[in-house]
């Protein structure tokens, strides 16, 4: 069921994720992000503020920051296994494998690649406190028009 605090969640967490988006381009190798990169990261961010921080809003301040931050790392997980994924199946259909094992345990390596080149203090401290006020506020909202 819809509510102000799925909504606020959903708004915030599009935007805590186009800023990483916007921030992070620059870290790409070659500074050649995929096109699909601010999609991906508004995608998961209306998602799962929606699903995961949207939900479970009303439950008091230190929670609302807690939820902000589950939300954060949800995030991270998702597009970078979004995005291993889609290069794992780029480098499946250039016959780069030698199984279906093969190519799923790579997905995680690949996953392991991406936060090596995002592990960045600055993006890092965006997420942090990105996550944290939209948590805040989404709990706020959530008290005030439940």
């Amino acid at each position: 069921m819809p509510t102000a605090a799925r909504l606020t969640a959903a708004i915030f967490f599009t935007l805590v994720g186009l800023a990483f988006a916007y921030q992070a381009r620059q870290y790409f190798p070659e500074a050649k992000e995929p096109d699909y990169w601010f999609y991906l990261n508004g995608a998961a961010g209306a998602i799962l503020g929606w699903v995961v921080c949207g939900t479970r809003a009303g439950s008091g301040y230190p929670n609302g920051i807690a939820n902000g931050l589950t939300t954060g790392v949800g995030m991270l997980f998702w597009v970078y296994f979004i995005m291993s994924f889609h290069d794992m199946i780029k480098k499946s259909l250039r016959k780069s494998y030698d199984g279906p094992v093969e190519a799923v345990v790579n997905v995680f390596e690949i996953m392991l690649d991406w936060g090596k080149v995002f592990f960045i203090p600055e993006l890092g401290l965006l997420m942090l406190a990105g996550c944290v006020v939209a948590g805040f506020i989404t709990e706020f909202i959530g008290k005030r028009f439940s």
